[in-house]
């Protein structure tokens, strides 16, 4: 079984490998991973930019509501490896991955996604942020 891109073996692992026990933090591999920060990258091509433009304004306070912040919003960057080629990206930052569907879910944002949708061809992902499991193990 895999949780949240870890295997509930690997946690086990980790505790075989400390001579530990799980600590009710591992308990319930589903629990692993609840708190951890997360991220919203957005892959856009804009086709409608007085749309997109209104989008770019409607954004910011239903971000604030769900403690969402911009990491990367548009900007240069330069392609290292391969061929993506993305006419703007964006990297948004939450607590959790929960509070990142919320965002994306609310009625707050609705609004403002339509014209994302009406106004861009996007491409869009949640992901977990980075957690050193072996140096958590050893700290708890």
């Amino acid at each position: 079984m895999r949780v949240h891109g870890h295997s509930t073996y690997r946690v086990k692992l980790l505790h075989i490998l400390h001579n530990e026990q799980p600590t009710s933090q591992y308990a319930n591999p589903l629990e692993v991973n609840k708190n951890m920060s997360a991220y919203i990258v957005v892959q856009v091509q804009i086709h409608d930019l007085e749309k997109f433009a209104a989008y770019r304004q409607m954004v910011p306070p239903t971000l604030k509501a769900y403690g969402g912040r911009y990491l990367v919003r548009g900007g240069d960057w330069e392609s290292l490896e391969g061929t993506w080629n993305p006419q703007r990206l964006v990297i948004i930052e939450f607590d959790s991955v929960d509070q990142a569907k919320n965002w994306w879910s609310s009625e707050e944002y609705a609004p403002a996604k339509q014209l994302r949708e009406d106004s861009t061809n996007s491409k869009m992902i949640v992901v977990e942020g980075y957690e050193d499991w072996l140096t958590r193990s050893r700290s708890t």
